[in-house]
This record gives C-alpha cells, sequence and structure tokens, in this order.
C-alpha cells in the first residue's frame, strides 16, 4: 500500500511490478476508506482459496451433461492456473460408494462443507 502516492504512482508502480515478473492487483482509493480495506480483504481471501486449491483433486463425471451444452472446461488451463487435477470417474463405481454411504455420513459431510 503506497500511502499518499495517488492513484497514477500507484499505477506506476503496478505496471513496474508486473513488467518484473510480479502478479499484482492495483487497489486505490483513500487509506483511511474502510471500502478500501474490504476490497484488498476480498483479494486476500480469493488467494488463500487458491492456495488451498493447488494439488486438490476433483472428480469428473466422463461425459457430457445435456443442459450444460455450452459449457466447457479446458482442464490443462485449470491444472496450469489452480492447480487443481481432473480425475475421470467410473459411474458405476460412483454409484456403488453412493449406495455403501448411510446418512449419517452424507449429514457429516454437509455440516463440513
Amino acid at each position: 500500500m503506497l500511502k499518499g502516492s495517488g492513484t497514477v504512482g500507484t499505477l506506476h508502480l503496478s505496471g513496474f511490478l508486473k513488467r518484473e515478473g510480479y502478479n499484482c492487483q492495483s487497489v486505490t482509493g483513500y487509506y483511511k476508506d474502510p471500502i478500501v480495506y474490504d476490497i484488498i480483504r476480498d483479494y486476500c481471501n480469493a488467494l488463500k482459496v487458491k492456495k488451498k486449491l493447488q494439488n486438490a483433486i476433483c472428480g469428473v463425471i466422463p461425459f457430457p451433461c445435456d443442459q450444460m451444452s455450452t459449457t466447457y472446461v479446458d482442464e490443462f488451463s485449470i491444472r496450469r492456473i489452480y492447480g487443481v487435477e481432473y480425475k475421470y470417474l467410473e459411474i458405476s463405481r460412483l454409484y456403488q460408494t453412493a449406495q455403501k454411504s448411510n446418512t449419517d455420513e452424507i449429514e457429516g459431510f454437509r455440516k463440513h462443507n
């Protein structure tokens, strides 16, 4: 945070940081304005989520859904950007696992997430 530098100074510095390879986001505003801190907090929370996604594995059903026909997921970009890996699920194995789940297990999972 560059106190007193103003919008122009902040943007100049952010350009320098980006040229040097730092991934940053400019936030401008009066340093006593709580909204500025809310914006910064939102960015920090997004970074925490991104960090938690690193090396996550997501199960994907291996066929498209007719209702989502315009949706496209580039799994390679998601892996490169967020570190999330896709594993294609076997439908029969998914079904068998779901059948073995009991109500308490499902409720515990719902409360945890």
